[in-house]
Formats: structure tokens, C-alpha cells, sequence
């Protein structure tokens, strides 16, 4: 998907309500942020998929969940 297409269907998806933008917190303008307990991706010409730079199997739909506490993050 080119970036152009991306941006249109981001802003589409805002427009309609199915994303809403969170309060603005920070001071980036060119980025957006998002909180969520999921989202689902539609990739129906299935476009390559990486995970954290490493390629991976491809799939036309993508359910992600957000898990709260799933890990314990130990700060110094």
C-alpha cells in the first residue's frame, strides 16, 4: 500500500469513528497516538509482513489484542 493510500484509509477510519485519536500528550505533531485493547488489520493483497524487522508468513486479516500485564518490565 503506498503511503499516500495509508493516510487515506487512516483518515477515513478517524472520520468514521472506528479510531479515535487519544488526548494529545505529546509534543510530536507528525505522529499520531493511539490507545486501544486491539485492532484488526485488512490486507487483502497481501503485502509483505515483518515483525520488528524480520520477515514473516503473510495472512489477508490480522486480529491484534493487547494483553494487559502479559509481561513484567524491570526497570534499573
Amino acid at each position: 500500500m503506498s503511503k499516500a493510500r495509508l493516510l487515506y484509509a487512516l483518515l477515513k477510519q478517524i472520520k468514521m469513528g472506528q479510531v479515535t485519536p487519544s488526548e494529545k500528550k505529546y509534543k510530536k505533531e507528525d505522529i499520531l497516538y493511539y490507545q486501544s485493547t486491539g485492532f484488526s488489520i485488512q490486507n487483502p493483497l497481501q503485502a509483505p509482513l515483518h515483525i520488528d524487522g524480520d520477515p514473516a508468513e503473510t495472512a489477508k486479516h490480522f486480529e491484534i489484542r493487547i494483553i494487559p500485564n502479559a509481561f513484567l518490565l524491570l526497570q534499573p
